[in-house]
């Protein structure tokens, strides 16, 4: 049952966003992507990258009026690393953020 649910809610969130300024939303729904691709259905992981690059293209979009959202971005990429979700030094990968909050 419980699969059954998650695999609805993987399908619904596998449409495109209608609202690209939502990229925490686009961050939550990577790393839901990446658990469920690790756990249930390996081929979400597309999905999961899908997200994460909007997110990353969006970044480069923000300026500094969007601080809170940049932090949980940023505690979501490190979620993302740390769980070995995706490669790369965080301190590298993070670099752009710091840009924008000095």
């Amino acid at each position: 049952m419980i699969e059954q649910i998650l695999q609805m809610k993987a399908e619904k969130m596998k449409l495109p966003s209608t609202n690209l300024e939502l990229l925490q939303d686009q961050m939550g729904n990577a790393i839901f992507f990446y658990n469920y691709a690790r756990h249930i259905d390996q081929q979400y992981e597309a999905s999961a990258d899908k997200c994460l690059d909007k997110v990353i293209e969006g970044i480069e979009k923000v300026n500094g009026t969007c601080i809170d959202g940049l932090a949980d971005i940023g505690t979501g990429i490190e979620y993302l690393v740390q769980h070995s979700f995706i490669g790369g030094d965080t301190n590298e990968i993070l670099g752009d953020f710091d840009k924008i909050f000095l």
